[in-house]
């Protein structure tokens, strides 16, 4: 505070100005005083922006990180940004809005670990600075440098772990520390370890800096003991030099497969026709064909038909279905139980109808060259016969006979052909 000005007025002479803080003013009974106070002179305000007075400098640098340093002259806050050296410089509202910020404090170096780097990488650091009243440094600093070639591997810094599991799936998680890939394989407990080369030829998981990489595993049977296998590579091909591993004991089976597409039928014939089904898990089909009119068969029934197929998970099983009747309409039905015995709690359907016998109309002579009648020179005269039946077609090549195709290379003439 600045001295005021006192005039003292004592049995009404006027005294001489007297300097004084308030403070130090003593007066005696009987006395009197005036007093003019004067008030302080404002201190004016801040609107220097900082100054940096070291830097900003780069050392330590590695393959994926540097270090920053900067130094400015009062308290404030520091904002950097790293690009690739080929990239459009930023403007200082740029490297406000998108740099990454520190607490600095006036007149001391300031650092900074900046990590996530590339190996053999050249970039371009962008510096500036505000003060505590918001004062923006006018231009953008810089500094040039670049990273050492990578020649490390990543490091796994977490897991490989199983968050999660079920009796036919698994998640499996692991963290590196830098960007590359994982690869991952998955053996039976009681198989021989694999070759490190056979996990790298594992199934591949990409895998961000210092996030943690998740992904499911498919495919596998209640009640079992597996190791997965893991090994990851970053971005310049550094490999680990061996694999870790994670047990894996998958729950108990007690879900019945899911038919995934299907049941269908293609493909069908005055005799044939191909059933496809698919299910979620490896296990057995069973199918059952009956006439349209009839009764359809519980699930028990299906089991106890003969007509099985093994099914492999998430793949289309298709059984060949013979011995059908021509121009009929069916009902195929279908079930399905997987490798725990989990059966399907519902019968599945799909309807088809067989093809009527084709009928061919043509004269003796072109039945027989086209491989439906023969003929042979009996009692004086070339005699042509259905082949199959041995239908007897009469002597004459140019007579027309209709024929129907009621079997593999097996005619009989049928008057009603069209």
């Amino acid at each position: 505070m600045q001295l005021r000005q006192i005039f003292l007025l004592c049995a009404g002479l006027l005294a001489m100005p007297v300097a004084a803080d308030a403070a130090d003013l003593t007066l005696k009974p009987g006395s009197a005083a005036a007093f003019i106070l004067k008030p302080a002179r404002a201190a004016s305000a801040d609107t220097t922006a900082p100054v940096t007075t070291a830097g900003p400098t780069v050392s330590g640098t590695s393959d994926i990180a540097t270090s920053l340093s900067a130094t400015i002259n009062e308290a404030g806050v520091g904002y950097y940004l790293v690009q690739p050296a080929a990239a459009a410089a930023p403007n200082v509202a740029t490297v406000l809005a998108s740099g990454t910020s520190f607490s600095m404090a006036a007149n001391t170096a300031n650092t900074q670990n900046i990590v996530g780097l590339t190996g053999s990488t050249s970039y371009l650091l962008y510096f500036v600075a505000r003060d505590t009243r918001n004062n923006v440094q006018t231009a953008v600093a810089s500094v040039a440098f670049t990273t050492l070639a990578d020649t490390t591997p990543p490091i796994t810094t977490a897991g490989p772990s199983i968050p999660a599991k079920s009796d036919t799936a698994a998640t499996l998680s692991a963290t590196l520390n830098e960007t590359g890939i994982g690869y991952y394989l998955v053996k039976l407990a009681t198989d021989p370890a694999p070759s490190v080369a056979s996990v790298k030829a594992g199934t591949p998981i990409a895998m961000s800096a210092n996030a943690s990489a998740s992904t499911n595993i498919t495919g596998l049977t209640g009640s079992t003991n597996y190791i997965v296998y893991f090994i990851a590579k970053d971005a310049s091909n550094n490999w680990q030099a061996s694999a870790s591993q994670v047990a894996l004991a998958t729950d108990a089976d007690t879900t019945p497969p899911n038919t995934t597409a299907g049941p269908s039928v293609s493909a069908t014939t005055a005799t044939t026709t191909v059933l496809s089904a698919t299910i979620n898990e490896a296990g057995t089909g069973y199918y059952l064909v009956q006439l349209d009119a009839a009764a359809a068969p519980s699930v028990a029934t299906l089991l106890a038909s003969p007509n099985n197929f093994a099914m492999v998970a998430n793949t289309a099983a298709n059984p060949g279905v013979t011995g059908l009747t021509a121009g009929t309409a069916y009902k195929i039905y279908f079930v399905a139980k997987d490798a725990s015995n989990n059966v399907q709690a519902a019968v599945q359907m799909a309807a088809f109808s067989t093809t009527a016998n084709p009928c061919f109309s043509a004269t003796n002579s072109a039945h027989a060259s086209a491989g439906r009648a023969s003929y042979s020179f009996v009692s004086f005269a070339w005699r042509y016969l259905a082949n199959g039946s041995s239908n007897d077609m009469g002597t004459l090549g140019t007579t027309t006979t209709k024929l129907r195709q009621t079997g593999a290379n097996y005619f009989i003439i049928d008057a009603s052909c069209p």
